[in-house]
């Protein structure tokens, strides 16, 4: 595995068999690019890594590597691919085990990458979309969708863009187009950048591309869908509106929040964005723990003193409207 340009990591924790053998295959399935190789990192996952693939690791000895670790998070499985790498690795990309990727991405990456671009991402379909997700943006014109002068076509490669927008200010504030499936990166010139483990339900990919893009890669894109989200674990999907963790995927946005205007410079204009979203974290707390309690779930309560240490003002500030 050592001699290969490129390294696709794949963090797996599922409950649902078939998944993973469905993604690893829709990476062996790459057309005109097969210089890679496949880390699976096993993050305690109730469907072993191992017994699902066990065909394709006899298939596959050099190119398809498992490593087992117990439960750590999304974020911390990644880092242990991103560990493992030798230092003459060239590229990484990123692939969710319950999500497919179309037979061009790699290819349509590597020819991007190769015209001086650092950090390349995709279209994607999302669950139960049959339209994608840049597309489906336009056609509602909702407000984070590309506009034309983010955006410059890469001659000789269709439906391929230098992007020309403000990424990180995309990434945290004005609407994020990165999804972890979708991008592959030049991990030479990047090599210590590593996502924050303790976010477990939200903000471990926010903070990683938002590193990333401090230090100013040069950004391109495909307008072809070439990633196809699939129905698995998802930790921050599951952890929704009504849901038995949502007070701790709030929890994770505070301190994300919190942790955003510490960790980087921002605008005045950026820092009001930041105050806005974190007095509504502080409102949907509020919303979510009544409900807990009219359901008679008063152990929820003791997710108040977890916020209160994310936030250090929640109880002052909550009825206020300040930061």
């Amino acid at each position: 595995m050592g001699n290969s340009i490129l390294s696709v990591i794949i963090p797996f924790f599922q409950k649902k068999t078939g998944l993973i053998t469905k993604a690893v295959q829709s990476v062996f399935n790459q057309q005109n690019f097969d210089d890679f190789d496949i880390i699976v990192v096993d993050d305690g996952s109730p469907v072993s890594a191992k017994e699902e693939l066990a065909s394709l690791l006899i298939q596959y000895p050099e190119k398809l590597k498992i490593i087992e670790q117990v439960n750590q998070g999304p974020g911390a499985a990644r880092n242990t691919g991103l560990n493992s790498l030798p230092q003459t690795r060239e590229y990484v990309a990123f692939l969710d085990s319950d999500d497919i990727w179309e037979p061009v991405h790699l290819k349509n990456a590597l020819d991007v990458l190769n015209r001086g671009y650092d950090f390349y991402f995709s279209n994607l379909f999302h669950i139960g979309r049959d339209i994608s997700a840049f597309d489906r943006e336009q056609k509602i014109k909702y407000p984070t969708r590309l506009r034309s002068h983010e955006m410059k076509p890469i001659d000789g490669l269709d439906e391929k863009y230098e992007f020309l927008g403000d990424m990180f200010d995309r990434i945290l504030f004005s609407g994020n187009i990165l999804l972890p499936p979708t991008i592959v990166y030049k991990f030479s010139s990047y090599p210590e950048t590593r996502f924050q483990t303790s976010f477990r339900h939200m903000g471990e990919d926010y903070i990683f591309f938002a590193d990333l893009a401090m230090l100013k890669p040069k950004y391109a894109f495909s307008w072809t869908p070439e990633v196809r989200c699939g129905r698995g674990v998802n930790i921050f999907v599951n952890s929704g509106w009504g849901s038995d963790t949502f007070l701790d995927r709030l929890c994770d946005e505070m301190r994300f929040r919190r942790q955003v205007e510490q960790r980087f410079s921002l605008t005045e204009e950026q820092q009001l964005k930041n105050n806005q979203k974190i007095q509504r974290i502080r409102k949907d707390f509020v919303r979510a723990l009544f409900g807990h309690c009219k359901r008679a779930q008063f152990h929820k309560l003791a997710k108040i003193s977890k916020i209160q240490k994310d936030d250090g003002h929640f109880f002052q500030n909550l009825f206020g409207g300040k930061g």
